[in-house]
């Protein structure tokens, strides 16, 4: 029945929205303050990169850390004038020598709404040796020197990471792509591609660290892949895995092999994560004139 209070139009009830399509980049935990007529948000959300494997003071070769989960285009319902935004931090790279261990996994990132909240997954760690195998995340480790696994990514937010299949380490997946297994003798293999997939942002982010150089001899590092990803390290010279880029939830390069203690045997730290949250503007549903016109007058009908 029609009612005077609507204008007298039937009609579901609105779930409308009037961010006037403002867009917020988040690059620290904390809160995002919304717009007054702002119910609806779409967001991209990049967790913390996993860190790469690292050299335990032998011919060990790390595998690259897997690229921070990367989701993007969910909607999220809010009603309180702050969104809380939690950004994942990189996995701190374990330091050598120690007990034979892979690297750490990155942290989530996580955009809490009223009625739902919104998870990407950190970045797996990339393997070591001797069963310290690569553990999976948004995507997966890159496997440790001498036939160590890659570990697998989450479903809609990374990919696998690679198998080594030598001395060398394998890549960490990335957003985009898988990591690339590692060859025979101590070739290591390439970090998985990130994406720029997200219409929120062009930016290319979640690529998988590459995995370090095998020993004996001298072998270099894999690149990691585009969006942040870290560069692995060479054995029996640099060794040390590059660190993923800051705000891209790339993933730690693996270290380098080495015929004794190393210098430096540590896999490079993931990125910490990022977030783009985006205040929508949509009028869905059925509007009395008397509601329209009021929007109009006060400046927040969606154009």
């Amino acid at each position: 029945m029609a009612s005077p209070s609507n204008g007298g139009i039937i009609g579901k009830i609105n779930s409308a929205s009037f961010g006037e399509c403002a867009t917020t980049t988040v690059t620290a935990t904390g809160g995002v303050s919304l717009g007054s007529g702002t119910r609806r948000v779409t967001t991209l959300l990049v967790a913390g990169g996993g860190s790469g494997g690292t050299n335990h003071a032998n011919t060990v070769a790390g595998g690259g850390g897997g690229g921070g989960g990367y989701l993007t285009c969910v909607e999220a319902f809010v009603c309180n004038p702050t969104v809380p935004v939690t950004i994942g931090g990189g996995g701190a790279a374990v330091a050598a020598p120690s007990p034979i261990t892979q690297g750490a996994s990155g942290s989530d990132s996580i955009l809490v709404g009223t009625c739902s909240t919104l998870t990407s997954v950190g970045g797996g760690a990339g393997g070591a040796y001797s069963g310290a195998n690569a553990l999976p995340g948004g995507s997966g480790g890159g496997g440790g020197n001498n036939g160590g696994p890659g570990a697998p990514g989450t479903a809609c937010q990374g990919n696998d990471g690679g198998d080594s299949n030598g001395q060398g380490g394998a890549g960490g997946g990335g957003a985009s792509a898988v990591g690339s297994d590692s060859g025979p003798g101590g070739c290591a293999g390439a970090g998985g591609a990130g994406t720029s997939a997200s219409p929120l942002s062009p930016t290319t982010y979640a690529g998988g660290g590459g995995g370090g150089g095998g020993y004996p001899g001298t072998n270099a590092g894999a690149a990691g892949g585009p969006g942040g990803g870290g560069a692995g390290g060479a054995s029996n010279t640099s060794r040390c895995g590059t660190v993923g880029t800051t705000n891209t939830g790339g993933g730690g390069g693996g270290a380098g092999g080495a015929p004794s203690s190393p210098t430096c045997g540590k896999g490079g730290n993931g990125g910490p994560g990022i977030a783009v949250v985006k205040e929508l503007d949509k009028a869905p549903g059925v509007w009395s004139i008397q509601s329209q016109f009021s929007a109009i007058t006060q400046g927040t009908w969606p154009n």
